[in-house]
């Protein structure tokens, strides 16, 4: 099937500085919203060893990232 391996699990685009420039908005936005508000989800039984390591294209080939 010809399969290629993910050449990095993290984004490098989460890196930049304006994904920084937007988490520190959010971040300050996230203050002006009241605490019971919110709806918190526990993600603590999620399995995270279960990362794709290899990517599909939309037509079934094996993709490279």
């Amino acid at each position: 099937m010809g399969l290629t391996r993910k050449i990095s699990l993290h984004a490098v685009e989460g890196d930049s500085e304006a994904v920084e420039v937007l988490r520190w908005e959010y971040a300050l936005a996230m203050r002006q919203v009241a605490a019971d508000a919110l709806v918190v989800v526990d993600e603590t039984g999620c399995c995270t060893d279960m990362t794709r390591i290899h990517g599909r294209a939309s037509d079934g080939r094996g993709r490279a990232s």
